[in-house]
């Protein structure tokens, strides 16, 4: 099997790999309640927070997002504002798993986690499970972890096929899926883009949970077919044109 087929997560991974126990994860929500992270996250926030006013951000089916309790978010990524805005604008804290590659700077190794991010290596193998695990962990503390289930972000403005991560983590911790469909983001900032303008328009749109009960098995057939659904739900929220093939990972940095 090959390592992307691992990081994709089409088969339940084993607790134990040839006698040793798996490696340790990271406790996300632990590094964001540390006081230095609390007050980084406030700061950033505000700026969020002033800036969506001149993107005119609109926030719609509030009435999905659970009150309470754990539930995985998974969005379409069409900017990198994608994360930003859902991390700084909806009435819950997320936790997000983002590419690895954002820590490659020590200003980003200390300010992305503290912010809540979750590094998710997408070379594949362990490291890429190890990833998933931590977001597991922050479902156990009852929390709202995002996740773009392409895996980058879509350079044409379509909607790519979904990786069974999303679905391996929902079935583990028995959560459900929440679908989102940003709109918008990419006109503000597109890929590659440095900064963002500071004029524009766009919206984060919410659905229904998507139930994990019609699929009972975590076998890999379970798994596609839950992921399935999800990204049909996420196609009719953001009205982007789905296409059933991965997209391919990118080099853009920001």
């Amino acid at each position: 099997m090959s390592q992307r087929t691992v990081a994709g997560v089409e088969r339940d991974p084993p607790a134990r790999v040839a006698g040793r126990s798996r490696p340790p994860t990271t406790d996300a929500v632990a590094v964001t309640n540390r006081p230095t992270s609390r007050l980084v996250f406030a700061g950033v926030q505000q700026v969020i927070r002033l800036l969506s006013r001149r993107w005119r951000l609109t926030i719609e089916g509030l009435e999905h997002l659970p009150a309470t309790g754990p539930a995985i978010l998974a969005a379409n990524h069409v900017s990198f504002l994608d994360s930003p805005l859902m991390m700084f604008q909806l009435p819950r804290r997320v936790w997000f798993l983002g590419k690895a590659e954002y820590l490659d700077s020590t200003v980003s190794r200390l300010l992305f986690p503290a912010l809540g991010m979750i590094p998710l290596d997408r070379s594949g193998g362990r490291a890429a499970l190890n990833s998933l695990r931590s977001g597991l962990g922050v479902l156990d503390h009852g929390q709202l972890l995002g996740v773009f289930p392409e895996g980058t972000r879509s350079r044409d403005g379509r909607l790519y096929r979904g990786h069974t991560g999303l679905a391996w983590m929902a079935m583990k911790a028995q959560t459900p899926i929440i679908p989102v469909g940003l709109r918008g983001t990419d006109t503000i900032q597109p890929p590659g883009a440095r900064l963002p303008a500071l004029q524009g328009e766009c919206s984060i749109r919410i659905g229904r949970p998507v139930s994990i009960s019609r699929h009972a098995g975590r076998d890999k057939r379970s798994q596609r077919n839950l992921t399935d659904d999800v990204m049909f739900e996420i196609a009719q929220l953001s009205g982007q044109t789905y296409v059933d093939r991965y997209a391919e990972i990118g080099r853009t940095s920001v």
